[in-house]
């Protein structure tokens, strides 16, 4: 019989396309071996979801592995899940991955439990090897790349997997017909990386500042399959939408989509901070057709010495008044995005950023508590820069706030 492979996303919005599930299926079944011994199922709750349901939801999938995506703000709520999951079927094999897990296993494996993996770095060939590791008559977990495990009490941690630079290697979940329900949002993403390496984020950390893309024409057909589809909302996943040319391509389409179909209806990106005039004209197109859009600029600081702390350089202050200007002349929504604290940065400091915003004419600011992350820099020199946190009051995430640098 073949084993049944339950993917499990809890995220913060309903009805949301699971799409870290459908990367993993979707690269997963080209391999031939995988594809003829698994079955594949996704499910997906909100962290609001009670423990108990989810895990009566597990149990009757009747799984031979489950696949977590541990995220900030859904660990602990894994984390209170897999004892009951494994107490109905201890013989089951999990697999954690994500951003909040990776390099950790010290924290998220113990050694009573070697059916437990943790997967380091981009999910799609570890899972992939994994799962094709487990159809072997005596499988030996220490031979696929990217995993960390125990093995009689002693912690291992497999050679590093190599990131995949053709993402075309991906087959597209959506074209594949991988989500054939009703959803409201989805996640698109167009690339992956980040040339920048500021110390609070994990994108240009975890990337080696390289920059891969999709093709166009896949992202073009995948916003169309969306559109009819009827999703409302995407978040562009992209660390710095309007960064390359062809982004503003791309949002025409998303535009002329949202003209024909009425979807998309809402889009969220993160913008690149050293391309403010195209994010801006980018803005426009989407203001034009009827999308609900406001102009993200992502300062996080003003303060020099903040921004040398972090590794960070932002658009010059002339530049962004002058951008706010024309943004307040074209009547276009916008927000300014800061972090507080940041290393560097003092009560006196941050006070002084938000009048000098001020006096540009912006119209909104939102100013972020400052999230320790792991996995970043700032995390690497939490020491060394004098980090104290507290943890927030969560039953689904593992949120520290920075109280202190």
């Amino acid at each position: 019989m073949p084993r049944k492979v339950t993917l499990v996303e809890l995220s913060l919005y309903e009805r949301i396309i699971p799409l870290v599930s459908g990367y993993l299926e979707a690269y997963a079944r080209k391999d031939q071996v995988v594809d003829e011994s698994h079955r594949f199922d996704k499910l997906s709750f909100t962290v609001r979801s009670s423990s108990d349901e989810i895990v009566r939801q597990l149990v009757k999938n009747d799984s031979d592995i489950y696949a977590f995506s541990c995220y900030l703000w859904n660990t602990r709520l894994v984390r209170s899940l897999i004892p009951l999951l494994l107490e109905a079927k201890p013989d089951t094999q999990i697999i954690l991955g994500g951003p909040q897990v990776m390099h950790h296993g010290h924290e998220y494996l113990v050694p009573q439990h070697e059916n437990i993996v943790l997967c380091n770095g981009e999910g799609e060939r570890t899972f992939t090897a994994y799962l094709k590791e487990l159809t072997e008559e005596r499988p030996d977990l220490l031979k696929v790349p990217g995993l960390s495990l125990y093995r009689d009490a002693e912690l291992i941690t497999t050679d590093n997997v190599e990131r995949i630079l053709d993402l075309e290697e991906i087959p597209s979940p959506f074209l594949t017909n991988l989500f054939p329900g009703t959803y409201s949002m989805t996640i698109l993403e167009t690339n992956r990386g980040c040339p920048f390496r500021c110390g609070f984020c994990f994108w240009g950390a975890a990337t080696n500042d390289k920059v891969v893309k999709f093709s166009s024409e896949r992202i073009l057909d995948e916003v169309t399959y969306l559109s009819k589809k009827g999703v409302m909302f995407f978040y562009i996943a992209d660390a710095n939408w309007g960064m390359l040319k062809r982004d503003l391509d791309l949002t025409k389409h998303m535009a002329e989509c949202t003209k024909q179909r009425r979807a998309p209806s809402m889009i969220y990106f993160s913008a690149s901070k050293n391309k403010p005039e195209r994010v801006t004209e980018i803005v426009k197109v989407l203001d034009r057709s009827g999308v609900a859009i406001s102009q993200p600029i992502s300062l996080q600081t003003l303060s020099e010495d903040s921004m040398r702390s972090i590794d960070r350089e932002n658009i010059k202050q002339t530049a962004y008044a002058a951008l706010q200007k024309n943004l307040n002349a074209d009547n276009i929504s916008s927000f300014t995005e800061l972090i507080w604290p940041l290393p560097g940065e003092t009560l006196f400091s941050f006070k002084k950023g938000i009048e000098t915003l001020c006096r540009t004419g912006v119209s909104t600011i939102i100013a972020y508590p400052h999230l320790l992350l792991h996995n970043t820099p700032i995390y690497r020199k939490r020491q060394e820069l004098g980090i104290a946190t507290i943890p927030v009051n969560s039953a689904a995430g593992e949120d520290e706030v920075i109280i202190r640098t």
